[in-house]
């Protein structure tokens, strides 16, 4: 019989960990492409069926967009927003879930 490091200096067997597949986390992914003119593809994971909302809002704070507000289910969800109507500058998406908020930019050429 060999024994391991942990179990001589320890008197503990060793024990497999085998990584967990998947996130229980809510995912929020860079817009692409970014710095836009016109069409940014925005995705998101989700790890369950949750309300979702998801908005634009300028430096100032100011809303500019709902892009989602509703109920979805668990995976891999895209939403695609036009920007051809706002001035350049940089904005910032916002993804809410029952629980959590995450936020990134976008920044906006013409």
């Amino acid at each position: 019989m060999i024994l391991t490091w942990d179990e001589v200096v320890l008197g503990c067997p060793t024990v497999d960990v085998e990584p967990v597949v998947g996130s229980a986390q809510v995912e929020l992914f860079q817009s692409y492409p970014n710095p836009t003119n016109a069409d940014a593809a925005i995705m998101f994971k989700l790890p369950a069926t949750m309300d979702v909302t998801m908005n634009v809002v300028n430096i100032h704070g100011q809303e500019v967009a709902v892009l989602v507000n509703e109920e979805l289910g668990s995976g891999m969800h895209e939403v695609v927003f036009n920007t051809a109507k706002l001035t350049p500058g940089v904005y910032y998406y916002n993804l809410r879930t029952n629980d959590q908020m995450l936020t990134k930019s976008l920044v906006v050429t013409k």
